[in-house]
């Protein structure tokens, strides 16, 4: 319940940010992902990145009720984080969503961000599958 509430709220985000974005807000993004790069073989590191990068785009969207419905469910998403990030190739695939993202951001279109933060929230959607029950440990 707590993923499908989290990827209704990303999209809706991700879709209003773009119509609201600030050139301050897309260099943080940026900055963001150019940090994930570095520490994409460090799954904590890269665990923080990618929660930054969300917040950033929460905050973005200038809604304060959308963004602390997110903060909400961003920490109980902390654990399944962590075990799709350990995943092999998750990390990188994850960057170049991001990419995808930030610049659908930058070019200020609500509809190709909807479908690059869609084809993200599948892609972890699809590695948390391959993660056995026994291994989740209360994880979201």
């Amino acid at each position: 319940e707590a993923l499908e509430m989290a990827q209704s709220r990303s999209l809706d985000l991700v879709e209003i940010a773009a119509t609201r974005i600030t050139d301050e807000e897309i260099a943080q993004l940026e900055e963001c992902v150019a940090r994930s790069i570095e520490v994409v073989d460090d799954h904590e590191a890269f665990s923080q990145a990618d929660l930054e990068m969300h917040e950033l785009i929460a905050k973005a969207a200038g809604n304060s009720i959308l963004q602390r419905c997110m903060a909400g469910v961003s920490q109980l998403g902390k654990v399944s984080r962590r075990r799709t990030v350990s995943l092999p190739g998750v990390t990188r695939r994850s960057v170049q969503d991001h990419m995808a993202i930030v610049r659908a951001l930058k070019a200020r279109d609500p509809v190709a961000a909807r479908e690059a933060m869609l084809a993200h929230l599948r892609h972890v959607e699809d590695e948390l599958k391959h993660i056995k029950p026994s291994d989740e440990d209360g994880a979201v």
